[in-house]
């Protein structure tokens, strides 16, 4: 994934399932299409799947965070490091 939608959401009220559910709808709000993956920092990835989108754990992406957006073809996931 190249290109996403950056999206901070700090309440500890919310869950990660409806952090993602919110940055999801405004994803599709802005580019017209729904997003199929979602990069977090380690601490926060359950692995696997949240609100239907594919979780990608990354170093690179800061606590509170997520980067939303479509996974291209290849799959691998990705992520540069920064």
């Amino acid at each position: 994934m190249e290109i996403g939608l950056l999206w901070y959401d700090d309440d500890p009220r919310k869950s990660l399932d409806a952090k993602i559910t919110q940055a999801t709808t405004r994803y599709l709000e802005k580019y017209g299409r729904a997003p199929n993956a979602c990069v977090v920092n380690p601490a926060v990835a359950s692995g696997g799947n949240c609100a239907g989108l594919r979780l990608i754990a990354a170093r690179a992406i800061r606590p509170n965070y997520l980067w939303i957006g479509v996974e291209d073809a290849s799959g691998d996931g990705a992520v540069p490091e920064g």
